[in-house]
């Protein structure tokens, strides 16, 4: 475990407390899938609101944080920084500050944080993903993700 680790138990206690105050200001507003098995806990939140955006995570030590947009995701550790950039993206998802481009293949997430910074994540899939395609963002299919309520 590097210096900057938190432990498994300040990892997990971080990452109920996202839950928790998503639950406080947002109930109702969304559905929870959870599994916990062998170690490995995964979490899926879906907004009932369609136009929203979705996101799920694995914990197993490392965290696997994804959107529900075609497999865009970071792969992150347990560090206190690492958490507080979660939060902040689920934050930002349930005010709507996200939109998406989609080409064949693949997509880019774009997520506007709190403090108007932007996070910018895409993400290809085989075979058709692989492939070149110029200029794909400023061509693609865009959506804009909705708040949660």
């Amino acid at each position: 475990m590097a210096s900057n680790d938190l432990s498994e138990t300040e990892a997990i206690r971080r990452l109920r407390a996202i839950l928790d105050r998503l639950a406080q200001a947002f109930e109702g507003s969304f559905t929870i899938e959870e599994s916990n098995e062998d170690s490995w806990w995964v979490l899926s939140v879906s907004p009932v609101r369609q136009e929203a955006l979705g996101f799920s995570w694995i914990y197993r030590g490392d965290i696997i944080f994804g959107l529900d947009t075609n497999g865009v995701r970071w792969e992150l550790q347990a560090t206190g920084e690492d958490l507080d950039f979660i939060e902040a993206v689920v934050q930002s998802l349930v005010a709507g500050r996200v939109h998406a481009v989609f080409a064949p293949g693949r997509a880019e997430v774009t997520v506007t944080l709190a403090d108007g910074t932007r996070e910018k994540q895409n993400n290809g899939q085989a075979p058709v993903g692989c492939l070149p395609l110029p200029f794909w963002p400023r061509w693609g299919r865009r959506v804009d993700y909705r708040p949660y309520r």
